[in-house]
């Protein structure tokens, strides 16, 4: 009697284990169908030919950077990018970046290295700072410009302490209609306030000279 019970027994946990065996099959296929219906087929192909595309472009920048492009885009995809014409159109710096770019053309951003490459160019059309970086640096050299004519004028003995806030006239009959200090303000001169003197002064880029400075109680916005 005990040894019918044992073989019962181990018949027993055989049945049980292959009812295990077959619970954990049917979940691993279960989960797999679950993975694979969840991805979408088309946006895996579309990553990989774009990781294919950045591997096929970086071998045609010299000294190509050590990290991954931080964005990618296509000129005129009007998803990434717009148009080489509209992009041109936004300001002086992108149509500068951007002045022999087309649509079609491959743009690779980097933390300081913009670079747009075309399939049927063996070197890039364009390698250098993003329009971030030269913008910033205009608008340092603007300043330093500025202060440099600023002391010459007699409005300071020595650089100040703290960097001027500064905008650039686009709309001068607006500006003008604000405070008869504006009265001479063209397109494009640059108005500029100096928080730890209190002094505001209007500086004109195209002849590099002061043309106005005082003292406002309204702050630059």
């Amino acid at each position: 009697m005990n040894l019918k019970n044992t073989f019962l027994n181990k018949n027993n946990l055989m049945v049980i284990g292959v009812i295990l065996l077959l619970a954990n099959l049917i979940f691993q296929i279960f989960s797999t169908f679950i993975v694979f219906s969840t991805l979408n087929p088309g946006k895996i192909f579309e990553q990989l030919n774009t990781v294919q595309k950045v591997n096929n472009a970086t071998k045609k920048i010299p000294n190509p950077p050590a990290s991954l492009p931080s964005s990618i885009g296509t000129v005129g995809d009007k998803v990434t990018l717009a148009s080489a014409d509209e992009i041109r159109k936004g300001n002086a710096i992108d149509a500068e970046v951007y002045k022999d770019a087309k649509d079609g053309d491959l743009v690779m951003s980097y933390n300081n290295r913009l670079v747009i490459l075309r399939d049927s160019e063996s070197k890039p059309i364009y390698d250098g700072e993003t329009p971030a970086q030269k913008l910033a640096n205009s608008n340092n050299n603007l300043v330093n410009k500025l202060i440099e004519q600023a002391k010459k004028s007699g409005l300071f003995t020595e650089n100040p302490k703290l960097q001027p806030v500064t905008a650039v006239v686009q709309n001068p009959d607006e500006v003008k209609k604000t405070n008869s200090f504006y009265k001479d303000v063209l397109q494009n001169d640059v108005i500029a306030e100096f928080k730890d003197s209190g002094q505001v002064l209007i500086y004109r880029p195209s002849e590099d000279r002061v043309i106005a400075t005082g003292k406002l109680e309204t702050t630059i916005k």
